[in-house]
């Protein structure tokens, strides 16, 4: 039998916080949030180059 000394709700406390909180763990999380890029590229064109790519068609350029 194995006899913890924390009772429930506090595991149960910190089990939520841990879940709710940033996982330091992963990849990049100090690097903060990425900047937006702009892009020159109209979505018309990128919807259409995708379009041609899915059909095996000519890509327009």
């Amino acid at each position: 039998m194995i006899v913890s000394t924390a009772n429930r709700a506090t595991v149960r406390a910190e089990a939520v916080a841990a879940a709710h909180s940033d996982n330091p763990y992963a990849e990049g999380a100090s690097a903060g949030v990425a900047p937006v890029l702009a892009s020159t590229v109209d979505r018309a064109a990128v919807r259409a180059a995708a379009r041609a790519a899915a059909r095996g068609d000519a890509l327009p350029l």
